[in-house]
Order: structure tokens, then C-alpha cells, then sequence
């Protein structure tokens, strides 16, 4: 979704992230996973992937996706490498 609609921002990155997350919190091989597609799409961010994910963690909280903004916040915490 974020390679084709460069650059992205906004609820379209906050539901990539929050999707990616439930990838992220499943094992290495999810992380890994997400740390591979992340890296493809860096350049068509808007901003920073740091604030795109406190962005994400912050929209899934205020519209109670709490599940997915613990698993953003797990992503940010574990300094995702991308």
C-alpha cells in the first residue's frame, strides 16, 4: 500500500505499520519479514519510520485497536532496523 501511493503518510501508513505489527510480534521470522518490506518502502515515506510507528501506536490507541498499539509499541521499544 505504501509503495503505491508515494509519499505516504497519514491513516494509510498507520494501517500498513498496524498490520505489519501483528507480523513483527510473531517470532524472527516475522520480524524479519516486516524489517525486509519496511526497507523497500523506506523512500516513499513521507517522514521518519520512527514517527511514522509512534504516529501508528497513537491512531490504534485513540481508535481502540489496543492489541495492535501494544504491538507497535513492541516495535518501537525493540528499535525496529529499518
Amino acid at each position: 500500500m505504501i509503495e503505491g501511493n508515494p509519499p505516504a503518510s497519514g491513516e494509510l501508513v498507520a494501517d500498513t505499520l498496524g498490520l505489519a505489527s501483528h507480523f513483527w510480534v510473531n517470532g524472527e521470522t516475522g520480524r524479519q519479514y516486516v524489517e525486509e518490506k519496511l526497507a523497500l518502502t523506506k523512500s516513499d515515506l513521507a517522514g521518519s519510520w520512527r514517527k511514522a510507528l509512534e504516529a501508528a501506536q497513537e491512531h490504534c490507541a485513540k481508535t481502540m485497536q489496543f492489541k495492535t498499539a501494544d504491538n507497535l509499541g513492541q516495535m518501537i521499544t525493540s528499535r525496529v532496523r529499518v
